[in-house]
């Protein structure tokens, strides 16, 4: 894999950034008493032990976040991003330097620190973290992993409450960071981080077996990742949904059968469901599921209802029925779920909004209103983006490649970017043949070409960007001089 290269954030958050002896500052967005989303700073002195700080590219949109809409603390708990400063501790993530041999790594770290140019030459794991920050370590359920029953966990919205996803920055433990699969981008990461872990939790950690009919009730944000997973799974799924608006959408997604409810008392001629991942916000008619459940069948419900459970105790009875709850996922679980959908091309399908005051009041208006389909994803986009060597950039908020330099006359170079500019690639590609990154990774092109990571000094020296897919070495006397051009 290619070493990519990053441009660097906006003034007005990059400036937020103070990787000096005062520490870190970085922006935040907070809910409020009057349920407005408010902007404000979060300080960190330094980082102590395994603690990353990591510029957030990503943050999916959750149902908890509209619960915590009125709190004073920082919103967002499904994030993705860069890693762009180390603990002492930190042991499995890594800071990679972008430049080619001829230019020694220690040097570059040793310039990059003293001048505070890091976040120039050097970019670090793309990483995606979760609901859960900290556990103790050394309990019975930690060292089960069960981490996330440990009585001293550290869960969003009841630890650290000035940090959150929705920010530029967040400084999270290693230990809860999970690096991400090349073919994964941090977008569709960030989507999985809360619901994909949910739904990917019941399949692994009950059990289930790919000859079991799984039931979903419901195709939401939750549902519509169940379906993916569970039919790559190998389950019969069997899909539930009020109306039959999204049975194409369902079948597409995996589904076997589809059964839409309104207004029905009973199903006809459906085969025993083994396990039911209840995915709606609501609780559901349970006399028109129980009698579908095979003896003796689980009962999953999956997201947040204010109220008590309510089920009729003789039908639960008689047929053996469980009910298995379930909250987040360990991260034994988390990197599993990764890897699976990294292996099958499971991802969820996104409806993007700006990472800003404007665009997270607007995602949770959308979300409150049922118009998002299926998962919304806060992005972190400039437009015009700049690259490290000042070349305007134009991204469009899907993350579109855009052209970059005609070579050869059918062909064109690319530069390939989450919406954001987090992941920089010099790719060649057919002409009229745009792509977005996350379908480069997961579908490549036929006939595309990786050229060479951009070679810095040479396309800094000529300020011409086709400089960049030529491979020659400077001189040592200019790379002087390119590195007094960052001054």
């Amino acid at each position: 894999m290619i070493p990519p290269l990053h441009p660097p954030e906006s003034t007005n958050l990059s400036s937020a950034m103070d990787p000096s002896s005062n520490g870190f500052n970085f922006v935040v967005y907070k809910g409020s008493p009057d349920r407005r989303v408010i902007q404000g700073t979060t300080h960190r002195s330094q980082l102590n032990g395994d603690e990353v700080l990591i510029r957030i590219t990503h943050s999916s949109l959750c149902g908890t976040d509209e619960h915590y809409l009125d709190a004073d603390m920082c919103l967002g708990h499904e994030g993705a991003g860069v890693v762009e400063t180390l603990g002492p501790d930190v042991k499995t993530l890594e800071m990679h330097v972008l430049v080619h041999s001829w230019f020694h790594p220690a040097l570059v770290l040793y310039l990059a620190d003293y001048l505070h140019w890091r976040f120039r030459f050097c970019r670090g794991d793309n990483v995606a973290f979760g609901y859960q920050r900290s556990c103790c370590g050394s309990c019975a359920r930690c060292l089960g992993s069960l981490e996330m029953f440990c009585p001293s966990r550290g869960f969003y919205g009841f630890s650290e409450l000035d940090i959150g996803s929705m920010a530029s920055h967040i400084v999270f433990r290693e230990s809860f960071t999970y690096r991400l699969p090349p073919a994964i981008s941090n977008e569709a990461a960030s989507a999985l981080m809360c619901g994909g872990a949910t739904v990917f939790n019941v399949l692994d950690m009950f059990n289930v077996k790919p000859t079991d009919r799984v039931g979903i009730v419901g195709i939401g944000g939750l549902g519509h990742l169940a379906i993916q997973f569970a039919a790559k799974w190998g389950c019969e799924v069997i899909v539930f949904s009020g109306t039959e608006d999204k049975r194409e959408q369902a079948i597409q997604l995996g589904a076997t059968e589809f059964h839409a409810t309104k207004d029905l008392d009973k199903f006809e001629k459906i085969a025993p469901i083994d396990h039911l991942m209840v995915t709606t916000s609501m609780q559901i008619p349970w006399p028109l599921y129980l009698p579908i459940m095979a003896s003796p069948g689980t009962i999953y419900p999956l997201t947040v209802f204010d109220g008590d459970l309510k089920i009729p105790y003789i039908p639960f009875l008689f047929s053996g029925l469980r009910i298995q709850a379930s909250i987040v996922a360990p991260r034994v679980v988390y990197k599993r779920m990764l890897s699976f959908a990294a292996f099958h091309g499971i991802g969820a399908i996104v409806q993007r909004y700006r990472l800003d005051v404007a665009g997270i009041e607007q995602a949770m208006a959308d979300l409150r209103e049922g118009k998002i389909r299926f998962r919304g994803v806060l992005c972190r986009v400039n437009e015009p983006n700049r690259s490290p060597l000042g070349w305007s950039v134009g991204l469009n908020e899907e993350g579109m490649a855009k052209r970059f330099v005609e070579v050869e006359g059918n062909e064109e170079i690319y530069m390939l970017f989450a919406a954001d500019g987090s992941a920089l690639y010099l790719a060649s590609i057919p002409s009229q043949s745009p792509r977005h990154l996350h379908t480069f990774f997961q579908n490549p092109v036929p006939n595309l070409a990786i050229r060479a990571p951009i070679n810095i000094m040479a396309a800094a020296r000529s300020n011409d960007p086709a400089q960049a897919c030529k491979p020659t070495q400077p001189p040592w006397s200019s790379i002087a001089l390119c590195l007094l051009s960052y001054l």
